[in-house]
């Protein structure tokens, strides 16, 4: 036998291995299907002295920018409100 095999028991193994992460992978996809999240897995820390955290009216959306496309929008929209004005 060459080093590269597995023997008979490590391929059991194995096989069970896959098979859990098999069934976490679609239990994790379902999960996703019923309660899919407005986030993509980004994980926001909100500092102790956050506005956030006195003011229930504010949103994030308010105080944070997530992408360089939303910074570049935000403030396309302040400028077009200073030409209005």
């Amino acid at each position: 036998m060459k080093d590269t095999e597995l023997t008979p028991e490590q391929l059991q193994e194995l096989s069970k291995i896959l098979a859990e992460i098999e069934s976490l992978a679609i239990q994790t996809k379902l999960d996703y299907e019923i309660n899919p999240s407005q986030e993509s897995g980004s994980v926001i820390h909100i500092h102790h002295s956050s506005s956030l955290l006195e003011n229930e009216d504010e949103t994030l959306d308010d105080i944070a920018l997530v992408s360089s496309s939303e910074l570049l929008s935000k403030e396309l929209k302040k400028q077009q409100e200073k030409k209005d004005d």
